[in-house]
């Protein structure tokens, strides 16, 4: 078996693979230069360890893969922080009684999450805090959107009980 040089297939995937990173990418970012970055750092992963390429049975899928968790790593490092006294202090609050309210819902807000599973804390922060559709998260988790909106549902009416005091 005569293997060819990697980085030979890897140019030769980055030619077949760009326009549909890149579209994929576009439809969760509608940002170009960021879908261009990501893709950068894609091919930048497979040239430091170009065994992927011979190890991989799909290399299509660990694209698409690889360059979405590329762009959920790039939102976490955007945003690192949910709900910190900082956020709540830059919000505007003047009235003495309007701050504590936010820092109560703050802290409710820290119990819930810190109550919540993994996916459900995902969910949570990428239509809660990040402002993403349910088609993109659906996208980004592998999840169907009905079981977003279920799972969402569910969350918010948890924490409205918690907020009510029947913890």
């Amino acid at each position: 078996m005569n293997r060819r040089e990697p980085l030979d297939l890897i140019t030769e995937e980055y030619e077949r693979n760009y326009p549909n990173l890149k579209r994929y990418l576009m439809t969760l970012t509608r940002d170009e230069q960021l879908a261009e970055d990501i893709i950068q750092e894609v091919f930048s992963k497979l040239l430091q360890m170009p065994e992927l390429i011979y190890s991989t049975t799909s290399l299509e899928g660990w694209l698409i893969k690889a360059s979405k968790n590329k762009l959920i790593d790039y939102f976490r490092k955007k945003r690192p922080c949910l709900l910190e006294q900082d956020l709540i202090t830059n919000t505007g609050a003047t009235d003495k009684n309007e701050m504590e309210q936010k820092i109560i819902r703050t802290e409710a807000i820290n119990e819930l999450l810190s109550d919540l599973n993994a996916i459900d804390k995902n969910i949570f922060l990428l239509k809660e805090h990040y402002g993403f559709t349910f088609k993109e998260i659906a996208a980004f988790l592998n999840l169907p959107e009905t079981t977003l909106k279920v799972r969402l549902f569910r969350m918010k009416k948890r924490w409205l009980k918690y907020r009510e005091g029947d913890k």
